[in-house]
C-alpha cells in the first residue's frame, strides 16, 4: 500500500530533513531558554553543539542530494558550516576541561570553515549568469574585501605589533579567529 493511500487526501507528510530542521530549531530555542534560566554554561553548550552540528549534518545531506553539476556550492557551504561547528566543539571541550589556549586545533577548523564559505562566495561570483563571469559582482566582492581588510588592519595592526607577551604566530592566529 502506498503512502498516498494511507493518509487523508490533501494532508502533506513532512520529509525527514524538514522534520529534522524543525527539531533543530526547537533545540536552539531550548538552548536559549536554558541559557536565560540557568547560570551554568554546560547544558547550553550541549544544546548549542547539538543544534550547530545537526545543522551542518542537514546541510551536508542537502548538498549531497543535489545533482552532480550543482553540488559544489552547497557542498562548500555545508563544509564551511561543518568546520565552524567542529571548531565550536573543540572550543567547548577546552572550556569544559581546562583553560582555553590562545591557539588550538579549534582555530584550524574555524579557518577551514571560512575557506569553505569564502570559496562558495567566490565561485558564485565567478559563475554569474549562464556560466559567464559576473564582473560587477566580482568587483563588488573585491571592493568589500579590500575595504574590510583596510579597516581591520587599521583597528588591530597596532595591537598585534605592540603585543610582546605572545609569539608572532600566536598573535596573528588569535587575531584571525
Amino acid at each position: 500500500m502506498s503512502d498516498a493511500t494511507t493518509r487523508p487526501r490533501g494532508q502533506a507528510v513532512p520529509d525527514r530533513p524538514t522534520l529534522a530542521a524543525v527539531l533543530l530549531c526547537l533545540l536552539a530555542v531550548s538552548a536559549y531558554a536554558v541559557a536565560t534560566v540557568t547560570d551554568s554554561a554546560g547544558p547550553y553548550g550541549v544544546l548549542y553543539l547539538a543544534a550547530v552540528l545537526g545543522a551542518a549534518a542537514l546541510a551536508l545531506i542537502g548538498a549531497c542530494r543535489q545533482h552532480a553539476g550543482s553540488r559544489l556550492i552547497p557542498l562548500l557551504v555545508a563544509l564551511g558550516l561543518l568546520g565552524s561547528s567542529i571548531g565550536d566543539g573543540f572550543w567547548y571541550a577546552f572550556t569544559w576541561t581546562s583553560a582555553v589556549p590562545d591557539v588550538s586545533i579549534a582555530d584550524a577548523f574555524y579557518f577551514s570553515g571560512y575557506i569553505g564559505l569564502g570559496g562558495a562566495l567566490l565561485i558564485t561570483a565567478l559563475r554569474g549568469d549562464h556560466g559567464r563571469i559576473d564582473v560587477d559582482g566580482l568587483l563588488d566582492a573585491l571592493t568589500l574585501a579590500v575595504v574590510s581588510l583596510m579597516v581591520l588592519w587599521d583597528l588591530s595592526a597596532g595591537d598585534i605589533v605592540a603585543d610582546t607577551a605572545h609569539s608572532t604566530s600566536t598573535r596573528l592566529i588569535a587575531r584571525g579567529a
